[in-house]
């Protein structure tokens, strides 16, 4: 079974949604199925961007985070419903 490849935004959003309760690196890689240097890369961007915070090795979702998320998940089915629409 292939897995299809993911985009950025939907790792970006995967990672915010899964520290909307607080989570340390390795949790954060083996739940979204990351290995450690794009993990790593995608914590230093979210952090630096304020989507997240990192308090003593722990990393939880800002409400910065948490508008962006909550705007992508509108948009994703925004998306699905007009891929659904008969042509």
């Amino acid at each position: 079974m292939s897995r299809r490849k993911r985009g950025r935004l939907e790792i970006v959003a995967e990672l915010l949604a899964l520290a909307q309760e607080p989570r340390t690196k390795s949790d954060l890689m083996y739940e979204a199925r990351l290995d450690f240097r794009g993990l790593k890369r995608n914590l230093e961007f979210l952090t630096g961007i304020g989507f997240l915070e990192e308090n003593q090795r722990v990393f939880k979702t800002t409400e910065k985070g948490l508008v962006f998320l909550r705007r992508y998940d509108e948009l994703a089915k925004l998306l699905a419903k007009e891929c659904t629409r008969p042509s």
